[in-house]
């Protein structure tokens, strides 16, 4: 991801973003929230992001906070792993 102006690039994790609302936040390497809006994600189709996903992402101060002007998944989003139970077990 290339700098925009003074704007750096940065990597974070999603902390939560809700696709009916249509933002959510990250949380950068410094513990920061940075706010996120669905039109900043990068893609076609329906852009959302998932908790725990690894993104980079451009944020720009402003007066309520960072708030990012570009976010890309780096990293596919977490898999919950699933107990598969052994012939003649039950499932945990």
């Amino acid at each position: 991801m290339e700098p925009v102006g003074d704007v750096l690039p940065e990597t974070g994790v999603v902390k939560w973003f809700d696709c009916k609302k249509g933002f959510g936040f990250v949380v950068d390497q410094q513990g920061r929230d940075v706010f996120v809006h669905y039109r900043v994600i990068e893609g076609e189709g329906h852009r959302r992001l998932y908790d725990g996903e690894r993104v980079a992402y451009l944020a720009r101060e402003t007066q309520a906070g960072l708030r990012a002007v570009k976010v890309r998944q780096i990293e596919p989003r977490p898999r919950k792993s699933r107990t598969i139970a052994e012939p003649g077990e039950e499932k945990r």
